[in-house]
């Protein structure tokens, strides 16, 4: 998507303080759903036509998900196992897995199974499984185990992907920000300062974090006051 301008007019924006904020309104939400049910109907002729092509198997399965319809999604997930290219596989492990946890909701199981890909050792450069795993052991307060995980995925690059979607908030925000709220629960506030400062730079006005910063400034809860600027 762009913005469609005249292009005599267009300035670049340089400005760091300058973003566009997104807001999700019901209005929004039913013209998505609206669009996914035509765009499930144009997949599946074109599924019809290239039964063997996985970028169409991998957005048909999206696009069922996308409609909460994950029994679907998950039928098509699981076609993504013939294909041989890296991204379609990690789909058919990892997005399979998210899939059928919607259906049965046991987290016991999906505990099981993202262990499995991690021991397999297939994606070592895919952190999504990790942080999973990580959010499943904090909150069944086994923080040993998420703070373990974290150590080693905190400073994660994102990978560089061709034909799947990536969950970039994962590695943008929601891993530094499980890191910073599980040390701060446990007490490891000098942990917790660079990276939440990092993470303020780039979402200023997000309440959870900026909850965090106050409650880190606050002297009376800590002993002694924490510069946090």
């Amino acid at each position: 998507e762009h913005i469609d301008v005249n292009k005599k007019h267009v300035q670049e924006i340089t400005d760091p303080e300058i973003f566009i904020n997104d807001v999700e309104s019901m209005e929004h939400k039913n013209r998505s759903v609206n669009r996914h049910a035509k765009d499930i109907q144009l997949l599946l002729l074109d599924h019809a036509d290239y039964p063997n092509d996985p970028r169409v198997i991998y957005y048909i399965a999206k696009t069922y998900y996308n409609l909460e319809r994950y029994s679907d999604a998950l039928t098509y997930f699981k076609k993504l196992n013939q294909s041989n290219d890296v991204e379609y596989q990690f789909s058919y492990y990892y997005d399979s897995i998210c899939t059928q946890f919607m259906i049965d909701n046991n987290i016991d199981n999906m505990e099981l199974l993202l262990k499995n890909i991690i021991d397999s050792g297939k994606f070592k450069n895919r952190k999504e499984v990790d942080y999973k795993l990580a959010v499943i052991y904090k909150d069944r307060g086994q923080n040993d185990l998420a703070q373990e995980i974290l150590n080693k995925i905190i400073f994660a690059k994102k990978p560089k992907l061709v034909h799947t979607i990536m969950e970039r908030d994962i590695y943008d925000y929601l891993i530094p920000y499980l890191y910073i709220d599980l040390n701060l629960a446990i007490g490891n506030i000098n942990l917790v300062i660079p990276p939440l400062k990092k993470l303020l730079e780039f979402y200023p006005n997000n309440q959870p974090l900026l909850n965090i910063k106050y409650a880190i400034c606050d002297n009376s809860i800590y002993s002694s006051p924490i510069k946090l600027s």
